[in-house]
């Protein structure tokens, strides 16, 4: 978990100075400063979510109201399977459509799933 706090830290560091760079150079240097960081960003969302849950089976914010993410058969989730069923979350962000769906399937499913757990074949259960 210190790693990945680090990790953050250090990325947003480096986004700053190209940030700063970038300002007085001209809206090009801005503009990829901007997409690195949105690169950068979401390298670091996958690797918060994914890694978490592949190493731990939860997210911090999991752990603090006792939920994890297992396999359908109730096995400790894999690594390729915490990417999958976070790649929708990430792609979808915050956007009201994708949160309409994933409260509609886990409504709507046996096993209480989002698009991605039924994509990474996972669940959320209590811990």
């Amino acid at each position: 978990m210190f790693v990945l706090v680090l990790i953050m830290l250090i990325s947003l560091f480096v986004i700053g100075i190209g940030a700063s760079a970038g300002a007085g150079g001209g809206a090009g240097r801005m503009q990829g400063a901007e997409a690195l960081g949105g690169l950068i960003g979401l390298v670091l969302a996958v690797a918060y979510y994914a890694g978490s849950e592949a190493k731990w089976g939860q997210t911090p914010g999991k752990m603090l109201v006792g939920i994890r993410v297992v396999r359908t058969d109730g096995r400790d989730c894999t690594a390729g399977e915490a990417v999958l069923r976070n790649i929708t979350k990430i792609l979808g962000g915050a956007a009201l459509l994708s949160i309409i769906v994933a409260i509609v399937l886990i409504l709507a499913t046996d096993e209480n799933q989002r698009l991605g757990d039924i994509i990474g074949g996972t669940t959320v259960v209590k811990a």
